[in-house]
């Protein structure tokens, strides 16, 4: 199988139980999963780094776990999800833009459509998680019309889960045969106690850093709190010259979100608002 296709990486974690948040969507999918209603294809739509790979893994691995749990989770030690948590397992498949590229080629749709033509290899599911769903048409639609083939016709055990941010970029004949999940922002108390814990942060560095984050624990975990306290001082000084009369500190910030896009002005001024 092409390298190019798997673009598998060290998710974590890799079972429903060890998740934060998303209890809705996790209850969705166990009880469809103990029902046997899941359908073939997923939209997960959220922001990033609120868990929608996660879930995608977990969801993998519980199908093709041979001792799962009674609460509707992988066991964790079967032969299937060690391989899991060794990013080794041939049925869950991670389809992604090459290193520095946008799009997704339409190779790597059409190298999965062939490989639905035979069974899972390991006589479970095979998953693949398609992210982000943009890239299918960052710059062309070919590749989301390829993976049109196999949302119509969708061969058995095999689930497609889509991973986006905006469903409007997406194909409608994309969206309309996949079923919707939304994903919500996790609360700042959750972003901020998982920063205490995983980052060492003091509460107040991780309250500032969580406020920050959009409700993203994955962009929490990137920011760097010394940076965001400098950004924190100057802004202060920046309020403290507005407050006193200061044409230009005012026409400063004028500018900069008069420049910015019109879906990029509004997080410009919440990370203003945040910091301040």
């Amino acid at each position: 199988m092409s390298n190019n296709l798997t673009h598998l990486e060290p998710f974590a974690p890799y079972f429903f139980r060890d998740i934060l948040g998303q209890e809705r969507v996790l209850t969705y999918l166990k009880t469809a999963w103990r029902k046997g209603r899941l359908a073939h294809a997923y939209l997960f739509l959220g922001p990033d780094g609120v868990g929608k790979a996660s879930v995608a893994r977990a969801l993998a691995a519980a199908l093709n776990c041979t001792q799962p749990l009674p609460e509707a989770d992988a066991c964790g030690t079967c032969p299937s999800c060690r391989r899991m948590a060794a990013g080794t397992h041939p049925d869950f498949l991670v389809i992604s833009p090459e290193e520095s590229k946008v799009q997704i080629k339409i190779e790597h749709i059409r190298e999965f459509r062939r490989l639905t033509a035979y069974p899972p290899l390991g006589g479970g599911w095979r998953v693949a998680l398609i992210k982000p769903a943009e890239a299918l048409t960052a710059q062309n639609d070919a590749a989301a019309n390829a993976l049109l083939k196999t949302l119509e016709e969708p061969p058995e055990r095999n689930l497609i889960i889509l991973a986006a941010t905006v469903e409007g970029d997406l194909l409608p004949t994309v969206v309309s045969r996949c079923q919707k999940l939304p994903f919500s922002p996790l609360p700042p108390a959750l972003v901020s106690r998982e920063l205490e814990r995983r980052r060492n942060l003091a509460p107040a560095q991780a309250a500032l850093v969580a406020a920050l984050s959009g409700g993203s624990l994955g962009r929490a975990l990137a920011m760097d709190p010394e940076e965001l306290l400098n950004q924190r001082r100057q802004v202060l000084a920046d309020l403290e010259q507005m407050a006193q009369g200061s044409v230009t500190a005012v026409l400063e910030w004028a500018g900069r979100l008069a420049k910015a896009r019109p879906d990029k002005s509004r997080p410009e001024l919440d990370h203003f608002l945040a910091l301040a």
